[in-house]
C-alpha cells in the first residue's frame, strides 16, 4: 500500500484527529458567540453549538460547562447591545395596546380566554379530539370568527409541536372539515430533546418577531417535563414560559393528557382532573377540559375571572360540529310550538324541573332522582346540564346545587 509522508493511507483514514488544547477553544468559543450574535442567531442555538463543538473538540470538555457558555453569550450580548451592534430579544413592535385576551368577553359575567403573557391549558385523555378542536378554533380566530359565542376577534397563531411530527398532524387533522394546508404551514416540529421549551418557545418568537403570532399552541407539553407528578417541577415549567409569553405579548395555549375515568371516579374539581400533578390546573390561566359524553365529548371551559362554560362537540361525517347545547338536547333551546312528540315531552320534562328549582333557595342541593323519579336518569342529568349552562345549577364538590340564575338566551 502506497506511503504518504511515512504513512499508510488507511493509517491516515482511520487516525483519531488531535483534540483542541483548551486555551485554544476558549477563544474559538469566544469568536465564534461574537460571529453567531452579530449573525442573528438567538442565545440558546449560540449555546447548544458551542457545546456540541466543546464536547466533540476540547482536550478538557468538563472545563467548558453549559453555564459557562451561557454566561459568557450573555456579556457578550449585553457588550454588542451596548455599542448598537446587534439589537435586544425583543419584539419589533409595541404590544401592550392589543387586547389582553385573544378571545374577548362574552359577558359581564363570563370571562375572555387565552390572556396574552399567561399559559392557558386544554387537557383530555387520547383520543378525544383536543388538538382537532383547538385547531378548528384557531382557524376560527385567523378567520375573524366568533368562538363559542363570544365575540368575533381576529388573531394569527402558530404550533409547536412535541409529541408528532407535522405529517402526522396533517393525518390527523384530515376529512374534518379544516383547510389542513392553513393549519401545518403554521406548525413547527421539534424533539424533547431540542432543550428547554422556555428557551424553544424564544426562539421561534425570535424568528417570527417580523410576524408574531397572537397565540402558541404547545401541542403535547407533557412530553417536555420530566417529572410531571411533582407540583415543584410544574410549577417552575410554567413559570419559566410565562416571563417569554410576557416579554413577546403572546397568548400561550398547552394540550396536555388527563385520565380516562368514569363518571363516578372524576374529581369534583376540573382544575384536578388533568394527568400528573394538580398542580397543572392551579397555575395554568383559562382551563380547557374535555370529557367523553357517549359519542360526543363534553367541553367545560373555566376561567379565574368568570363563570364557567360548557358545550360539546361531535363528529358529523367526518366534520367537526360544535354546540352549546348536549346532542339529543338541543330542542331544549327552542321555543317554537312546532315539535314532535319526542321533543314535547323533553320540553315538559325540562319546564318542570327548571320551574321547581327556581322555587330553590340558593345553595340547597337537588337530588333528582328523588325529585323527579318519572323523568328517565340521562335526561335529567342533559336538563341539569343545559340549567347549568343557564346558570341555574351547578356541579359542587360532586353536588348539584341551586344557584343564583343568569340566564343564557341560546
Amino acid at each position: 500500500m502506497s506511503e504518504v509522508w511515512g504513512h499508510t493511507a488507511s493509517e491516515l483514514i482511520n487516525r483519531e484527529l488531535p483534540k483542541t488544547s483548551l486555551p485554544r477553544m476558549r477563544e474559538y468559543v469566544g469568536e465564534h458567540i461574537t460571529w453567531m450574535l452579530l449573525d442573528g442567531h438567538h442565545d440558546s442555538e449560540i449555546v447548544a453549538s458551542m457545546r456540541k463543538s466543546v464536547v466533540d473538540c476540547c482536550e478538557v470538555p468538563s472545563a467548558i460547562s453549559e453555564a459557562d457558555i451561557k454566561k459568557q453569550v450573555r456579556m457578550i450580548r449585553e457588550k454588542l447591545e451596548a455599542a448598537g451592534r446587534i439589537q435586544p430579544i425583543r419584539p419589533n413592535e409595541d404590544r401592550s395596546g392589543l387586547s389582553p385576551y385573544i378571545v374577548p368577553r362574552k359577558d359581564s359575567n363570563t370571562a375572555g380566554m387565552f390572556p396574552r403573557g399567561k399559559v392557558s391549558l386544554i387537557a383530555g385523555s387520547s383520543g378525544t379530539g383536543k388538538t382537532i378542536l383547538f385547531c378548528h378554533w384557531l382557524e376560527d380566530l385567523r378567520q375573524g370568527q366568533p368562538v363559542l359565542e363570544h365575540p368575533a376577534a381576529t388573531a394569527d397563531y402558530r404550533i409547536i409541536i412535541l409529541d408528532r411530527t407535522v405529517d402526522g398532524l396533517h393525518q390527523s387533522l384530515e376529512h374534518t372539515g379544516l383547510d389542513v394546508d392553513e393549519v401545518t404551514v403554521r406548525a413547527e416540529q421539534i424533539g424533547s430533546f431540542d432543550g428547554d421549551p422556555a428557551d424553544i418557545l424564544e426562539r421561534f418568537l425570535y424568528k417570527w418577531r417580523e410576524e408574531l403570532p397572537d397565540l402558541v399552541f404547545l401541542e403535547g407539553i407533557d412530553f417536555a417535563v420530566g417529572d410531571m407528578n411533582n407540583p415543584k417541577s410544574v410549577f417552575q415549567f410554567i413559570k419559566k414560559i410565562e416571563p417569554v409569553a410576557r416579554l413577546w405579548g403572546v397568548a400561550v395555549v398547552a394540550s396536555i393528557g388527563s385520565p380516562k375515568q368514569k363518571a363516578k371516579q372524576e374529581y369534583s374539581l376540573a382544575r384536578d382532573q388533568i394527568i400528573g400533578s394538580s398542580a397543572w390546573g392551579r397555575v395554568t390561566d383559562t382551563l380547557i377540559l374535555i370529557k367523553e359524553d357517549g359519542d360526543a365529548r363534553h367541553i367545560v371551559i373555566k376561567s379565574r375571572t368568570g363563570r364557567d362554560e360548557q358545550a360539546w362537540f361531535w363528529f358529523d361525517e367526518g366534520r367537526v360540529v360544535i354546540s352549546p347545547n348536549c346532542p339529543g338536547l338541543e330542542s331544549l333551546n327552542t321555543k317554537t310550538l312546532n315539535v314532535d312528540a319526542q321533543r314535547a315531552d323533553k320540553m315538559q320534562s325540562y319546564e318542570e324541573m327548571k320551574a321547581e328549582i327556581e322555587k330553590f333557595q340558593t345553595g340547597r342541593r337537588i337530588s333528582a332522582s328523588g325529585l323527579w323519579p318519572h323523568i328517565p336518569s340521562k335526561l335529567r342529568i342533559q336538563i341539569l346540564q343545559r340549567l347549568e349552562l343557564e346558570g341555574l345549577v351547578a356541579k359542587i364538590t360532586g353536588h348539584w346545587t341551586k344557584t343564583a340564575a343568569q340566564v343564557i338566551e341560546g
